[in-house]
């Protein structure tokens, strides 16, 4: 998505995304040296855009624009591809625990006429209203052909499971096993969810998630 942005978006858009790209750290840092561009002037005298215009500029007139525009494109699909893996091992033995999805209410929710429907302060689980949601995920390494087999299994009595990648390449994980692939970004939901080792399966149990790291074979079959 953001390649196609990049190329489909205008002019104005595309320089400005590069050159955030090039000051980045050294906006954040105020301190780092642009290098020699003639006249210079301390960051806090100069608006942010007018630095930009001048890096631009320099860049464009000395041809290095295209290069570093192609070579921040290019950095940008790879990682839309192959986002920074989780670092999750593969599971050396099998492993259950629950989660609960529950959360405190800050505030109390109201109905449109100002009546207290929940006070702050209650814990509120969201399966309680989610009275027929079966989620079905699965979570693994994309670059453990071992891994993408037991996924293979799963998916042979189940299509609706949404898979999840903790590293490898989207677009290899989808031809191999033909589903939408996700993919865990930052960790956030395998942190979230207390996962240490993958594969992994997640499904409904009552109130809570039942999540089960799984030992498997060499042929993609749990042990």
């Amino acid at each position: 998505m953001s390649t196609c942005y990049l190329k489909n978006g205008s002019q104005t858009v595309q320089r400005l995304v590069i050159a955030l790209s090039l000051l980045g750290v050294s906006c954040a840092a105020q301190a780092s040296s642009l290098g020699a561009i003639g006249e210079t002037f301390p960051v806090i005298e100069r608006s942010f855009l007018s630095l930009i215009e001048s890096r631009l500029k320099d860049l464009a007139d000395s041809g290095e624009l295209d290069a570093v525009k192609e070579q921040w494109i290019n950095q940008v699909n790879d990682h839309a591809h192959r986002p920074t893996p989780c670092g999750l091992p593969r599971a050396k033995a099998a492993r259950t625990h629950h989660y609960i999805p529950s959360v405190t209410l800050g505030q109390d929710i109201k109905d449109h006429e100002g009546r207290v429907l929940v006070r702050a302060g209650s814990r509120v689980n969201a399966f309680d209203k989610l009275y027929g949601y079966q989620p079905h995920w699965v979570f693994l390494n994309g670059d453990d052909k071992t891994q993408v087999a037991w996924a293979k299994n799963i998916l042979a009595h189940d299509k609706k499971t949404k898979v999840i990648l903790t590293g490898g390449d989207i677009g290899d994980a989808e031809r191999e096993l033909n589903v939408e692939i996700f993919f865990d970004q930052a960790s956030r939901i395998t942190q979230q969810l207390n996962i240490n080792s993958v594969p992994t399966e997640v499904t409904r149990s009552g109130q809570s998630l039942l999540i089960q790291e799984i030992l498997i074979g060499e042929d993609g079959h749990a042990l």
